[in-house]
């Protein structure tokens, strides 16, 4: 019983951290495409990691919005 808790742990902990390399991994590619593109484009400023974030969140939220339950439509 003890040892299948053990388990359980390591794979949740595994799951957090693949969710935050994945966001951290498209927040960067997306922030290295934006300094590369956009100021160059249309003369906008350039933007650090925690905005490629908060870019990513709410383009995925606005695009695809949110499903709380869990089932794809």
């Amino acid at each position: 019983m003890g040892n299948d808790l053990v388990e359980l742990g390591i794979v949740i902990v595994g799951v957090i951290v693949s969710i935050v390399a994945i966001l951290a991994i498209i927040s960067f590619v997306l922030m290295v495409a934006w300094n590369i593109i956009m100021p160059y484009l249309f003369g906008l400023p350039t933007i650090d990691f925690v905005q490629a974030l908060a870019l990513f969140v709410v383009a995925k939220t606005l695009l695809t919005g949110i499903n709380y339950s869990g089932s794809k439509k």
